[in-house]
């Protein structure tokens, strides 16, 4: 587990060293050639991955992955966000994303159960696979209409010029710097047990051939729940985060106390609430950001949270290897309800609305 964590630090360290400067490109050539060009690097990378056989060839595989995300990453929200805004439906943002993100759930719930009968025959072919369908989703972008509201491009404006704008809005604002710190943190403590789930699943005696059917589980909760996000944005209001905070922490806390399948739906709830809350945030964002630097800022959002999570990554790992997969998970869940009691507490001195 710490060579498999480790290989996600060296993704998120390529992703964070790629993740301003193609933002910028987004901003600059435009959105639609920005995730035309991702999406084929991307599962590019995934193919690589396929064919190797050693932790030099994954690492490789692992970096090119990170380029074409790079070019993706906090590029679709805003050119969704582009879209709606040019034909003043910017209000509609909450609803499009969330069932967009349902669309894209039942795709991982039906390639789970697909992917668990590829990766029976030869695990190195279910990468080939997603790479082939992430080119795919390369050829599909072609069809994108582009929007009035890109970036204009003249003489005056640089790749310097973009980022330092963009990082002026975050600096500037408390609100969307305490967004940034809590969108870091929720997401990258999440993701970093994400790898521990197939062990997990395994040591409490689910079936190999049983894994591809519970992950079609736990998307299919999260795509029922990102199709009516809207309404739970309405029903929580202001105090979305901190709801969603406390459902995660009782998930975690509750992934930490026992290893049995009858605890496997909690890990449905840790899928849901990292789509949910890059939904939520990502609209507390765009409320505040103009839209011709809203693929830089977001991108600048994400690469925060890589930056916790090639610190975290490792450590959850060397914790699994050395006390098992519960104390890590009870490792994470203490660090979890940790980071938001302090955030709350700062919060409160400081009257912040985001985590109110």
């Amino acid at each position: 587990m710490t060579q498999v964590m480790l290989l996600q630090s060296i993704y998120s360290i390529g992703v964070l060293i790629l993740e301003i400067p193609s933002g910028a490109v987004a901003d600059y050539f435009g959105k639609r050639i920005s995730l035309i060009i991702g999406s084929f690097i991307f599962g590019l990378g995934f193919i690589l991955y396929g064919f190797g056989s050693s932790f030099l060839q994954f690492a490789i595989g692992e970096l090119v992955v990170a380029l074409g995300m790079s070019l993706i990453s906090g590029v679709d929200s805003a050119f969704i966000h582009e879209h709606l805004k040019e034909n003043d439906k910017e209000n509609q943002f909450n609803a499009v994303e969330g069932k967009a993100s349902s669309f894209m759930q039942v795709g991982r719930m039906i390639s789970s159960v697909v992917g668990g009968f590829i990766g029976s025959v030869s695990l190195g072919f279910s990468l080939i696979a997603t790479g082939i369908a992430s080119i795919a989703g390369s050829a599909v972008a072609l069809t994108f209409t582009k929007t009035s509201e890109n970036l204009d491009r003249n003489e005056n404006t640089n790749y310097i010029q973009i980022i330092s704008e963009s990082l002026s809005l975050i600096k500037n604002n408390k609100s969307l710097v305490w967004i940034t710190v809590l969108y870091a943190f929720f997401q990258a403590i999440l993701f970093s047990i994400i790898f521990l789930i197939q062990p997990y699943m395994l040591a409490s005696g689910v079936p190999t051939e049983f894994f591809g059917v519970v992950f079609a589980g736990c998307n299919l909760l999260s795509a029922i729940v990102l199709f009516r996000v809207d309404s739970l944005q309405k029903l929580f209001g202001s105090k979305q985060n901190m709801y969603l905070i406390a459902i995660t922490s009782v998930a975690l806390v509750g992934l930490g106390s026992i290893l049995s399948p009858v605890a496997i739906p909690l890990w449905a709830v840790i899928f849901t609430a990292m789509s949910v809350s890059r939904i939520l945030i990502n609209r507390q964002v765009l409320a505040i950001i103009p839209s011709n630097r809203s693929a830089t800022v977001l991108s600048f959002l994400n690469m925060s949270r890589r930056v916790v999570l090639a610190v975290l990554a490792p450590v959850v790992g060397i914790v699994s290897d050395v006390f098992g997969i519960l104390w890590a998970l009870r490792f994470v869940a203490a660090l979890f309800i940790a980071v938001f009691l302090l955030l709350k507490l700062l919060r409160g001195k400081r009257r912040i609305a985001v985590l109110s």
